[in-house]
Parts: structure tokens; C-alpha cells; sequence
């Protein structure tokens, strides 16, 4: 069977259609494994010790609703401090619990 060069064409179209998505999808994949990496860094800076369940770095969340109360939150295993009222204290309940120091305070 003899393809005509429309169809050749069409495909190769196709193929260079499909090789720019891929690139998009890589590139957006970069962006967003790069921003993570920013994401956690900034956590690590803060001193935050990795969860001892999983290795995750925690993060720290401010309830929207009362600014002032912080938490300490691995979002991988759901190990979380007690709310405080500075971002240091949650940091240093954390960084007990995973020392063994405390136990899960929720």
C-alpha cells in the first residue's frame, strides 16, 4: 500500500506536534520540580528537621483565619504539631518531636 505525501505530511506533522508537547510537559515538570526544590529549601533554612516517618521535610502553615498560630505539618504522613502563636515555637515543637523529645501533640 502506497501512502500519499498528504499523509506523509499529516504524520510528520503529528510527530512534531507530539515532540514540542513533550517539551512543554518536561519544561513545566522543570518549573515545578524547581519551585518544590525552593520550597523545601526555604523550609530547611528554617531549621525544620526531616519527618522521622518518612524523611519528608515538614512545612510550616499560618491559620488564615487567626494570623498569629502556626503549625508544623508533614503532609506526607499527617504528623503535626499543636497550633502556637509564632512560627519558631511550632518549628521547635517539631524538631522535638522528631529528636523523640515529645510525643505527637495532635
Amino acid at each position: 500500500m502506497k501512502i500519499s505525501k498528504e499523509i506523509k505530511d499529516d504524520i510528520k506533522y503529528t510527530e512534531q506536534l507530539h515532540k514540542a508537547f513533550k517539551e512543554i510537559v518536561k519544561a513545566k515538570n522543570d518549573a515545578d520540580a524547581e519551585r518544590i526544590d525552593r520550597e523545601i529549601m526555604s523550609e530547611i533554612e528554617k531549621g525544620i528537621e526531616p519527618c522521622k516517618e518518612c524523611g519528608v521535610v515538614a512545612e510550616t502553615f499560618m491559620r488564615m483565619l487567626s494570623p498569629n498560630l502556626y503549625i508544623c505539618w508533614c503532609t506526607t504522613c499527617n504528623i503535626k504539631t499543636s497550633w502556637y502563636s509564632t512560627e519558631a515555637e511550632a518549628i521547635e515543637a517539631w524538631n522535638e518531636m522528631q529528636r523523640g523529645e515529645n510525643g505527637n501533640e495532635d
